[in-house]
């Protein structure tokens, strides 16, 4: 059998020096709030794992009551967050997953393993040099070594996997009449938007968002949004075919870089009006006792039927065909 190839060791990005000092900076903008109930999640040991897929970002869970997903992006030199808890980013489950990461890194264990896997002795220097067993142990460890070098760096692996962004000339988030959102694409300008394939949604969860910036900027602000809400979906993923889930599109909207991808029903560019509805209480035609809410717009005109398209970051409603 060929001996496996030498590889010089890979630093991940976001385990470099800098990275981790920019982390340092970035977990300081907190709000003491979060920064305590963050530091008490971490030392009571609720960070379950912190593994880094890829040079950009690593991925978390942490048990809070339910277990949460988090994805900690690193990009030119700025660190970003996201939470699938309600709070979303900034929030104290970020703070702990900081914390821990920060713990891996200068604890110096590898890339990909769960904090408590790396406290494990390996078996050859647990056993004493002249005993068989520890002869062996230390074989195997040689020559697993040597096929971990051999195996492919991450830019190898990203040079080799599909690009989901060949041929595409536009993408977008529309809103449809009924409420609900969908990702649309197009391959050339001019010609029709459609649905993207499962296989599109499965390659862009691999991206980074460095791989957005052939799109224009909005469109690219997008792609990265929408890479990231695959990777929090996890095993689920995206349905391309269906509407986004709630929690997907509370990450789009707010990246606000993304905004001039959002489409409206008819295609065009998505307008907040800066004016909302305004609740308004009444007496109830069937009972005087009781009050009834209703929406007016800001002509005074009773916003019915006025479809609620996002709860959040904050309620958005269509309504006279406006947002």
């Amino acid at each position: 059998m060929a001996a496996p190839r030498s590889r010089p060791p890979v630093v991940r990005s976001v385990r470099t020096p800098e990275a981790v000092a920019a982390l340092r900076l970035r977990l300081d903008e907190f709000t003491p709030a979060a920064r305590q109930r963050g530091r008490d999640l971490f030392q009571a040991g609720a960070v379950l794992s912190v593994r880094s897929a890829a040079d950009h970002y690593f991925n978390a869970e942490v048990n809070d009551e339910t277990v949460l997903g988090l994805t900690l992006f690193y990009n030119r030199g700025a660190w970003t967050c996201r939470c699938s808890c309600p709070v979303g980013e900034n929030c104290k489950h970020a703070y702990a997953t900081g914390l821990a990461w920060i713990a891996d890194v200068e604890g110096g264990s590898r890339d990909g393993r769960d904090p408590g896997e790396t406290a494990a002795t390996s078996l050859a220097a647990a056993l004493p040099a002249t005993d068989p067993a520890s002869v062996q142990a230390r074989a195997l460890e040689t020559e697993l070594s040597g096929w971990l070098r051999a195996l492919p760096s991450p830019e190898e692996a990203a040079a080799a996997r599909p690009d989901p962004l060949t041929g595409l000339a536009g993408l977008r988030v529309r809103l449809e009449i009924t409420g609900r959102w969908f990702i649309e694409l197009r391959a050339a300008p001019g010609k029709p938007w459609k649905a993207p394939a499962q296989k599109w949604i499965s390659a862009l969860a691999t991206l980074r968002p460095a791989d957005f910036e052939s799109l224009p900027p909005a469109e690219a602000a997008l792609g990265a949004a929408l890479a990231t809400e695959c990777r929090l979906a996890g095993s689920a993923g995206l349905n391309p075919r269906a509407a986004l889930p709630a929690a997907a599109l509370e990450g789009v909207l707010r990246t606000t870089a993304a905004r001039p991808a959002l489409a409206m029903p008819d295609g065009g560019p998505l307008v907040i009006e800066p004016s909302p509805l305004v609740p308004e209480a009444i007496v109830s035609p069937t009972d005087p006792a009781q009050l009834t809410l209703r929406l007016v717009a800001p002509d005074g005109r009773v916003a019915e039927p006025a479809k609620l398209v996002a709860l959040r970051p904050e309620p958005l409603y269509l309504f006279d065909h406006r947002v």
